[in-house]
């Protein structure tokens, strides 16, 4: 260990300039690589503040309001008219970023936005970047679109299952119609026959279900369009005046040293940099071959010392 101190001492210039180099490539790391992270906070009321048994459309009534409003977000994100309208909102926001910019900064928002469920009712949103103004300018758009491209997204969903029932409804009445006019032509055909369960005749009993059958099929579409209408609606309305922004974008990351990732890659370089400059401390003590004390010179010669001249004093 007294050697290695001895050839640290003696090149002692060279090894801290040696030591600048990493120290440098750390601080440059952590510069080029300096992320910070913004947050906000989406409140959203329980359902049953809209029914007992009320579950919005796409809801899992297993779920927290929380956790089915961070799938509702993640789905609205995933799609293309998240995007657009991202798009337009950031293009009108000259405090953001230049037009050839918004492109990038909303494919980043896709690819970098976390959703995390605090509790049943809050909703945390996060980004990340490079820039701490710009990080809570686009978080505060990017909530301002998710509110609205929210109610879009579920009044598309509603509408979807509303055509479903109305396309059920026409297809049971025109059924129903037809039943009634053979059931009506029958009648012509036998005058004085019913139409009944417990018909004789084979075919006014067949004629008797199928006209049971789809009278049933037109009250089950009634009903399903019914309860279709009246869950879009009241979905939509939940997250019209249920959804509220608990907290708004802020910086939730150091201002200097962003959100910390950075620190761990330049520690990493800094390490690896220090470890090469003892790797030289090292193999420069093991190839220097200078005897510094008389055991050293015995050892090299093969003769004792007989006496030695101290350095003198000028």
């Amino acid at each position: 260990m007294t050697r290695y101190a001895e050839v640290l001492f003696q090149h002692k210039r060279r090894f801290l300039a040696l030591a600048f180099i990493p120290l440098v490539a750390a601080g440059a790391v952590g510069y080029e690589l300096l992320s910070f992270r913004a947050s906000a906070v989406l409140e959203v009321q329980d359902p049953s503040s809209f029914g007992a048994n009320f579950v919005p459309v796409g809801w899992s009534p297993g779920s927290t309001p929380a956790e089915n409003l961070s799938d509702a977000v993640s789905g609205v994100v995933a799609g293309s008219s998240f995007a657009a309208a991202l798009t337009n909102s950031l293009e009108t926001r000259s405090d953001i970023a230049g037009p050839d910019q918004v492109p990038a900064i909303v494919s980043s928002v896709v690819a970098n936005l976390k959703l995390t469920a605090n509790g049943p009712h809050l909703l945390t949103l996060s980004y990340s970047c490079h820039s701490h103004n710009l990080c809570v300018r686009v978080l505060d758009a990017t909530v301002s679109v998710l509110e609205s491209q929210l109610v879009t997204a579920e009044q598309a969903r509603a509408a979807s299952i509303s055509s479903f029932w109305t396309a059920q409804l026409k297809d049971a009445q025109s059924r129903l119609s037809t039943a009634e006019g053979a059931v009506s032509t029958y009648k012509s055909a036998h005058p004085g026959a019913t139409v009944a369960a417990d018909s004789t005749d084979p075919q006014a009993v067949q004629l008797y279900s199928d006209l049971q059958l789809w009278r049933g099929k037109v009250t089950e579409a009634q009903t399903g369009l019914t309860q279709a209408d009246y869950l879009g609606s009241t979905s939509a309305r939940l997250l019209q005046v249920g959804l509220s922004v608990a907290d708004p974008a802020h910086l939730a990351s150091s201002r200097y040293i962003g959100d910390g990732t950075s620190l761990i890659a330049a520690a990493a370089v800094l390490l690896a940099g220090m470890l090469v400059v003892m790797a030289v401390v090292i193999a420069t003590a093991r190839m220097d071959h200078t005897a510094r004390d008389p055991r050293a010179i015995e050892r090299l010669v093969g003769v004792p010392v007989v006496a030695t001249i101290p350095r003198l004093s000028a």
